[in-house]
């Protein structure tokens, strides 16, 4: 019984236990983690979409990115053969008969470096009855097989003069273009609204198919306001041919390296190039190597038709994207986010799951992808450019526009002269050019250019000249920041090296007055004691009282006379430290001082020095360093900005003001005589007017002027007059004291 009652118990506890286990695995308690899965089923569907626009969007970018590629490299190619064509016609509008010579010189360079230009040509419109003597001008300028080449009978030829390059198109000078429909309607429409055109793609030649980018040629300096100045000072237009095989290969093929090296362009889309013809029906004039696709059944995943300007022809683009576009794991990701997302669904199903059930804890495993872009921007604001050595430039890139404020087209033609701030800049610009090799020679230096959107710009220039191509090539950069910033630099500097200055003068001057004073009171003490003394000696009768009376101010001026020649003392051991003085000769100062400026200036045979006997013989007294010093400056100050001058040194003893004086003079100087007379406007403030200094001429002025100060001398700058020098005068005294 007990073993009955024992089983019974054991069965009850397995099915008990069971009970429980479907307990925990019930809809009840499970239906949150059920509820989440369904709601995660129904995101991965949305995620499915979302992956699916996004991959639909970056499809779109890089389809757009690419075809924008092709049709950027094409209207690249294109504004290059415009440039060429304004170039060929800007010779017209500066030259007044374009020879034979002029054209092939400007022709030859683009038609040998852009293989897509079969020619530049200058076509000339010529009257039937101007015809002979048409035919005689161009045979004067070297053709002189020259014969027309046309079945027209109208009143109007255009004939073909020149046509680069000649190895190439010796055939068709002389050829007639005005039965060329396209050709004639062209020309007739450049003429009448003065702009350039372009024909549409046809065979210019019998096997080539081509379009001609013209714009018209007036007679030089004749009208063109309106449309009868137009067609009655009509001489032709200029045409540059273009071959549109080699056209579209030199854009889309990117050659690098004419006719050899090429790097193909994207190849995941196809194109087709249309024009229209006569009857406004599409016509190919050029296909990418998978174009093939475009006429098959093909059913692409995008595609668009562009239009684009060849000159002012409007073609158009037909693009399509390649079986290889974006890739089969690109069109596969919206399926693998689907699947993945429900993975992920009951991954996490399964968590809720069992945590509802068995209250455990996984962990969470994310994974996180980023992505960035970078784009690098380069643009120079250098200028570079190209002048003659008449100084006209020829070249001159955008960069003008920056520090000029003129843009690059108005500048070309220009003297370099024109942009220079001042003649002072100009010298040292001819300096440059002045330099004679037989080789190129590149020279560097900073000038002062005029601006029309600032006052002036600082440029560092690197001119290199050739003598060879009878060109200046230059590179200016802009560095007024820099150079402003330096020019601050040093302007403090001087400011505190002269503030240092005057300190110095002030200590020496304030001593100079101690001493002066204290000497006074030496002398005025020394009689007092004398007549104390002679009071105490009784040498007067005097009262009791008073003697006691001064016998105290007796004792008293004893203390101030020992207090004043322990002054004296002081002074004079300072004044030891600082300023020595000695007699010397004036020919010996002035013989150190001009030996010193020969040896730093190296412009003997510029200045003249003239000096008579009696000043040789002069002597002064003072510190001999400062005078020589001082010397040296003057000569330096008189001789600044001028390549030759004149120097005359005098001097004289004025015994009657016991002192020295030295006359320094110096030639005509215009710069000179316009520091001298801020100096004197700003002898209060020289430290402020340091900031209209030049070639440092007021700082030098304001040194001399200190260190004369402090050994008890005297400086005067004088200007005679612009036309009749300047004059600096040393007043020196006979005693130190």
């Amino acid at each position: 019984m007990s073993d009955e009652k024992q089983t019974v118990s054991y069965d009850k506890i397995l099915r008990d236990a069971a009970h429980k286990g479907a307990g925990i695995h019930s809809i009840k308690k499970t239906y949150p983690a059920y509820l989440i899965l369904i709601i995660l089923l129904v995101l991965s569907f949305f995620v499915r979409d979302i992956v699916s626009n996004q991959i639909e969007g970056e499809l779109q970018s890089e389809f757009n990115k690419s075809t924008t590629n092709v049709i950027s490299r094409i209207e690249t190619v294109n504004l290059r053969n415009l440039e060429v064509l304004f170039s060929m016609s800007g010779l017209y509008d500066l030259i007044i008969d374009v020879v034979r010579d002029y054209f092939e010189l400007y022709a030859t360079i683009p038609t040998r470096t852009y293989t897509s230009i079969s020619g530049i040509s200058y076509i000339a419109q010529v009257p039937k009855r101007s015809l002979s003597e048409f035919v005689f001008y161009v045979r004067s300028q070297g053709y002189y097989d020259f014969e027309v080449q046309s079945n027209n009978e109208s009143d109007l030829y255009y004939l073909i003069n020149h046509s680069i390059p000649y190895s190439r198109n010796i055939h068709r000078i002389g050829f007639d273009l005005a039965p060329e429909k396209q050709m004639f309607n062209a020309i007739e429409y450049a003429r009448d609204n003065n702009k350039a055109t372009s024909t549409g793609f046809y065979n210019t030649r019998p096997d080539t198919l081509g379009i001609y980018l013209i714009t018209p040629i007036y007679k030089y300096g004749t009208e063109r306001e309106d449309l009868n100045d137009r067609r009655n000072n009509f001489a032709g237009v200029v045409a540059v041919e273009l071959n549109a095989q080699k056209f579209f290969e030199t854009a889309l093929l990117n050659e690098f390296l004419v006719g050899t090296t090429y790097t193909p362009i994207d190849t995941t889309i196809a194109y087709k190039i249309y024009d229209k013809d006569e009857n406004g029906e599409l016509f190919t004039i050029y296909s990418s190597t998978n174009a093939d696709l475009i006429d098959s059944d093909y059913k692409p995943m995008i595609k668009k038709d562009e239009t684009i300007l060849i000159g002012d022809r409007e073609i158009t683009i037909r693009f399509y994207t390649t079986p290889t576009f974006g890739g089969q794991l690109t069109a596969n990701m919206p399926l693998a986010s689907l699947i993945i997302s429900i993975l992920i669904s009951f991954a996490f199903f399964g968590f809720v799951y069992a945590v509802v059930t068995s209250r455990s804890r996984a962990l969470e495993l994310a994974d996180r992808m980023t992505r960035s872009q970078r784009r690098i921007v380069e643009t120079s604001k250098d200028i570079i450019a190209v002048m003659k050595f008449d100084r006209n430039w020829i070249s001159m890139n955008p960069a003008a526009k920056d520090i000029f404020g003129v843009d690059e087209i108005e500048v070309i033609g220009t003297s370099f002269d024109d942009y220079v701030y001042d003649d002072e800049n100009l010298r040292e610009f001819n300096k440059i050019l002045n330099i004679k090799a037989d080789h190129e020679v590149t020279e560097r230096t900073y000038l002062k250019m005029k601006s029309q959107t600032e006052k002036f710009r600082w440029v560092n220039w690197s001119f290199t000249i050739s003598p060879k191509d009878n060109l200046i090539y230059c590179i200016g950069r802009d560095v007024t920041i820099e150079k402003l910033a330096e020019e601050q630099t040093m302007l403090q500097q001087k400011q505190l090296k002269l503030a240092e200055l005057f300190a110095r003068e002030a200590i020496e001057s304030k001593n100079f007055f101690m001493r002066k004073m204290s000497f006074q009171l030496r002398n005025s003490l020394t009689g007092i004691l004398g007549f104390l003394q002679m009071v105490t000696g009784k040498i007067y009768e005097t009262e009791e009282e008073r003697d006691s009376y001064v016998k105290l101010a007796e004792e008293s001026s004893e203390e101030i006379f020992t207090f004043v020649s322990d002054m004296i003392e002081a002074t004079v051991i300072q004044d030891k430290g600082t300023v020595s003085f000695e007699s010397s000769k004036l020919a010996d100062i002035y013989n150190a001082a001009q030996s010193h400026y020969t040896m730093d200036k190296d412009v003997n045979h510029n200045v003249k020095f003239i000096i008579d006997d009696d000043t040789k013989k002069v002597k002064v007294f003072g510190n001999i360093e400062t005078i020589t010093i001082a010397m040296y400056s003057a000569f330096d100050i008189l001789s600044t900005g001028i390549e030759k001058t004149e120097i005359i040194i005098q001097a004289q003893e004025n015994n009657y003001e016991r002192i020295v004086e030295v006359q320094i003079l110096g030639s005509a100087n215009k710069l000179v005589s316009e520091m001298i007379g801020m100096y004197k406007l700003n002898s209060e403030n020289t430290i402020e007017a340091l900031k209209y200094d030049k070639d440092d001429i007021l700082l030098k002025i304001s040194k001399i002027n200190a260190y004369f100060n402090i050994m008890g001398a005297k400086l005067t700058v004088d200007s005679l007059g612009v036309e009749d020098g300047n004059l600096i005068t040393f007043r020196i005294p006979f005693n130190k004291v």
